[in-house]
């Protein structure tokens, strides 16, 4: 099963401020499979930090308890199959 999660990019790819916008986070969707999540951790709020199996890590955006409800949710769907 996949799930569709917000990556916080590393870098900037735009100059927001010169736009006269006050962005302080930019981020891309993306699918992953949710065998490959070894554990979400909570950093603040709307930001949480997801960690894979290959040991290489993720800053995500939502909250901790909306992130952990869809991952608990597809893990119950997944064992239905």
């Amino acid at each position: 099963m996949w799930i569709e999660i917000d990556v916080m990019l590393a870098g900037s790819t735009m100059d927001w401020k010169e736009l006269g916008l006050d962005v302080k986070h930019e981020f891309v969707r993306r699918m992953v499979r949710i065998e490959d999540i070894a554990y979400v951790q909570e950093l603040v709020n709307d930001i949480q930090v997801m960690y894979f199996y290959d040991k290489s890590s993720c800053l995500i955006r939502g909250s901790y308890q909306e992130i952990r409800d869809e991952l608990l949710h597809l893990d119950q769907e997944g064992q239905l199959d």
